[in-house]
């Protein structure tokens, strides 16, 4: 498979794991982009911070398993406490700063990615006060935020390809799973050069759907778009409906390589014959602490080797799989042919 628009520019092949029969797929660090790592003082502060905030965390939640949730396990209980509105994980993480407590407790949503995704434009109308410096310092430095911009522009890359890879079909149906506010979908239906795109919406998230219609009404492609609020249960319903192209970038995150592997060959199964299926996971990286600890933000993270593994125990076939990693190495993005 051969995708020239994902990034024009120089492709670094060297970002590969241990050698196994798996290693045919194509594991690809794209070079070219918006953004690129760079070496500041900003992780040494993102460590301290970090371990702060874990203790802190710590001890508060062994006081509500003592005295409030007993019952609740410990997982669940951090989980919960990172989205409670009067939580704060620190003086210098979301204490003083509302936007990144706002991203804490909406950790995982719709609207934390899109604050991340538009944080340029939002930086614009901050004012000069503690807790705009205090937003600004972690924004501004912030790898995985830079990494998750760099993974929608992949993923819309990635769907303009292989939209137009069936430009001699009569129309491309696609399914979204856990489609969030359906950003990078959106931009591809706008981008890619076939005229009759079909495209179904599905997110478990009431607050999801909405951002989602509204995004696809000012984009005029309204009428292209059917919003599903449910969750990954209703997969099969959908299988008359013989998708060329199933999404499902982000909610891989959140699951064990065992469960993510039974998912996708649940998808794979309803897709048409030669379709694609484009999903990814997050790379461990040094603002893992952080992630975990000071935003409560917990995901199963996943090294190529890992993602690999899972293309091929859902039923791909080794040579009908990519993976692109963006340039800070932190998401990565596979496509599989069926």
């Amino acid at each position: 498979m051969i995708f020239g628009n994902v990034f024009t520019g120089t492709i670094d092949s060297d970002f590969l794991s241990n050698k196994k029969a798996e290693d045919t797929i194509r594991v690809i660090t794209i070079s070219d982009s918006e953004y690129y790592n760079s070496k500041n003082p900003y992780i040494l502060l993102v460590l301290v911070f970090s371990f702060i905030a874990m203790f802190s965390n710590l001890l508060k939640g062994l006081f509500r398993k003592i005295f409030r949730e007993r019952d609740k396990p410990f997982p669940k209980l951090f989980w919960d406490m990172g989205r409670d509105k009067n939580h704060k994980s620190g003086f210098f993480i979301d204490k003083f700063s509302p936007l990144n407590h706002y991203i804490k407790v909406k950790a995982a949503s719709s609207v934390a990615l899109d604050i991340l995704y538009d944080w340029e434009d939002i930086r614009k109308k901050m004012g000069d006060d503690l807790g705009s410096k205090i937003t600004k310092f972690w924004f501004d430095n912030m790898a995985n935020r830079k990494a998750l911009s760099n993974r929608k522009k992949v993923v819309s890359s990635l769907l303009v390809d292989a939209i137009d890879a069936f430009i001699d079909e009569p129309e491309v149906r696609i399914i979204s799973i856990a489609s969030g506010s359906a950003r990078a979908v959106i931009e591809a239906v706008k981008e890619c050069k076939h005229e009759n795109v079909r495209v179904i919406l599905i997110d478990k998230d009431e607050e999801a759907i909405l951002n989602a219609k509204r995004n696809a009404f000012k984009s005029g492609l309204f009428d292209n778009f059917e919003f599903i609020c449910d969750s990954t249960r209703c997969l099969e319903n959908f299988s008359d409906f013989r998708p060329h192209i199933v999404e499902m970038v982000g909610l891989v995150d959140y699951y064990s390589n065992e469960k993510a592997s039974k998912l996708i060959a649940r998808v794979r199964k309803i897709m048409l014959k030669s379709g694609f299926f484009i999903t990814g996971n997050i790379n461990k990286n040094p603002e893992k602490l952080f992630l975990d600890w000071g935003l409560l933000w917990p995901m199963c993270y996943k090294c190529p080797d890992e993602l690999k593994g899972i293309m091929i125990n859902a039923g791909f076939s080794p040579e009908k799989v990519s993976i692109f990693y963006e340039p800070l190495k932190i998401h990565g993005v596979s496509i599989a042919q069926k």
